[in-house]
């Protein structure tokens, strides 16, 4: 599952958002101004386990294997905003934000990095009109491989 995170209003969230739901990809939007209801219990180990809520959907964080983060400063949130720098809610919505931040770091360290799985999907969208996909990374070149993508590392 690949786990966007900031606001849904935000173009360049909006527009990767439509193209992995029109490729039928498992992504699921994390909606920031959703903090009240957010809550994370995270493990960082050799691998990332734990689960985001958010309302009523849980995600498990085994299964994320990207994130692009596009967040917003948290103290702008209107509710976080609204509640005042000394509530419970501003301190939630603060710890949230940095165990966020340091779980799609997490995730994208042990797994292929959120911008090359974007890039990756966008190649596959290429089908027959990609000569070539040109990489230096090995876990990119790795999963273009196993896509099937023409790949080039130039020596």
């Amino acid at each position: 599952m690949i786990l966007l995170w900031g606001l849904p209003g935000d173009g360049p969230l909006r527009a990767v958002h439509a193209s992995l739901r029109s490729r039928h990809e498992p992504v699921c939007l994390l909606d920031q101004r959703a903090i009240e209801a957010t809550t994370l219990n995270l493990v960082v180990g050799p691998t990332v386990q734990g689960t985001l809520r958010a309302g009523d959907e849980t995600i498990a964080l085994e299964a994320v294997t990207a994130v692009y983060a596009r967040p917003y400063d948290v103290r702008q949130v209107p509710a976080l905003e609204d509640a005042g720098p000394l509530s419970p809610l501003w301190q939630h919505g603060l710890a949230l934000d940095d165990a966020l931040l340091d779980s799609a770091a997490a995730i994208d360290a042990n797994q292929l990095r959120s911008l090359d799985a974007i890039h990756l999907a966008s190649a596959q969208q290429l089908e027959g009109e990609l000569d070539v996909l040109v990489t230096y990374d090995e876990r990119m070149l790795a999963a273009a491989r196993a896509l099937d993508l023409p790949v080039s590392v130039p020596a």
